[in-house]
């Protein structure tokens, strides 16, 4: 991500990563010919795993994080008006690829699946390199203004007037003015020479760090739930395989509404509300499965709740994204969404599958889904508490003072470097 901040070249990365992770995917197609029906089970075991981890080293984390970047560039101060009806074609596409993947296998047997993937692959590259991925220029908003106060404004020195319209920004600068003075350009001359260039410096900042913290157990309670609602409904509450294919489309179809509707979300609550919305729809259907186990419909009642995960993802993700957007410096947005997709798909999915799954295994699905919603508060508590602000701030504190100590070490090595350095040895050269 490092690469895409500094290159922009989002189109190149995308592309190639794509290719490699497909290569991953359809070498997992060659284990049945390269091996034999009295092949140990770990070699096997072993080279399935090589293509997925390579898969999921070039694949998806790298390919959804520079999706989310071009689609906040394009969109530029407009991302949280626009973002969710982008966003929303994932789960159409998802939906389709499953139902498409499902009907090949069954004309044409389980290496179907590969052929579909690798048209799903070879046609997002097309797309991706036909597609013209540079900011959008949105106009500008203009309100016309009176004559009378045309004076009064004028002294006052802090509009430009063109025909008696006055030059606002968009909707996101809350009514911010254009303002032509020249300090202006040299305070943002500043700020660029001051920017952070390295991930760590994103350690400094509280809200960065609380932010990151949250997403990192929201990626704990979420990946749990994606890797054993399925096999939670079917062992555990004898759902039929009926019922637990319809959770796809019981889930994407609040997504999609969620997503579409999602600038008029976002005007409502804001990316802090939606988060806390999330943290309590995730209570919810934490609780919803601990009483499905003591009935005997329980089956469908965790299927009936299924509608609460696409709402619960869509405003946990566009919030997610659009907040680390917003946290990120412009030399490191790449790399802050890098960071979200690390904490949440990787680090916290992985650690989430588990924990959770071992306490699944030796202690039963009551206190798997009672561990989640402790960690979902836990994570809720973490984002609203006033205490825990102030720990954070210590905290960065702390770091911030390390590093500054790090840049007056490298600063004094460089001033003492120069110092010592003799024009007229340069000259006689």
């Amino acid at each position: 991500m490092a690469w895409a901040d500094k290159t922009q070249q989002y189109k190149k990365i995308m592309a190639i990563n794509m290719l490699i992770g497909l290569v991953f995917i359809l070498s997992i197609s060659l284990v049945p010919s390269i091996t034999t029906s009295n092949s140990n089970e770990w070699t096997i075991t072993t080279l399935v795993s090589i293509g997925c981890l390579g898969y999921a080293f070039f694949g998806y984390p790298i390919i959804g994080t520079c999706v989310d970047c071009a689609t906040l560039r394009v969109l530029g101060d407009r991302k949280q008006q626009l973002y969710g009806k982008m966003k929303m074609g994932c789960p159409v596409g998802f939906g389709l690829s499953v139902f498409l993947t499902g009907i090949s296998i069954d004309l044409w047997g389980p290496y179907a699946l590969f052929g579909i993937f690798a048209t799903c692959v070879l046609s997002f590259v097309c797309t991706c390199l036909l597609t013209d991925l540079e900011p959008y220029p949105w106009p500008q908003q203009r309100r016309p203004i009176n004559n009378s106060n045309r004076t009064t404004t004028a002294a006052a020195g802090q509009h430009h007037h063109h025909d008696d319209v006055i030059v606002y920004g968009d909707d996101d600068d809350d009514g911010g003015e254009v303002d032509g003075d020249n300090d202006n350009v040299d305070d943002d001359d500043d700020d660029k020479l001051k920017s952070p260039s390295s991930i760590w410096d994103l350690a400094t900042q509280p809200q960065a760090v609380r932010f990151f913290i949250v997403m990192t157990l929201l990626g704990i309670v979420m990946g749990n739930v994606t890797a054993f609602l399925f096999l939670f409904i079917e062992k555990d509450l004898h759902g039929s395989p009926a019922l637990v294919g319809l959770l796809g489309p019981l889930a994407s179809c609040t997504e999609v509404v969620c997503f579409f509707f999602a600038k008029d979300i976002f005007r409502w609550l804001g990316p802090r509300r939606m988060l806390i919305v999330a943290h309590s729809v995730l209570v919810c259907r934490c609780l919803i499965y601990m009483i499905a186990t003591t009935i005997s419909s329980g089956a469908y009642l965790a299927a009936a709740s299924q509608p609460l995960h696409g709402i619960c993802f869509s405003l946990l993700w566009s919030a997610g994204v659009v907040e680390a957007d917003n946290i990120a410096p412009p030399a490191l947005k790449a790399r802050s969404q890098g960071l979200l997709g690390t904490v949440y798909l990787g680090l916290g999915a992985g650690v989430g599958s588990l924990v959770c799954g071992y306490v699944y295994e030796h202690s039963g699905a009551v206190s798997m889904w009672l561990l989640t919603m402790i960690l979902t508060l836990v994570s809720l508590f973490t984002y609203t508490a006033p205490v825990v602000d102030k720990c954070i701030q210590s905290l960065c504190a702390v770091i911030a003072r390390r590093r500054h100590a790090d840049y007056t070490v490298i600063a004094s090595s460089e001033h003492h470097h120069h110092h010592n350095h003799d024009p007229m040895k340069d000259d006689n050269e």
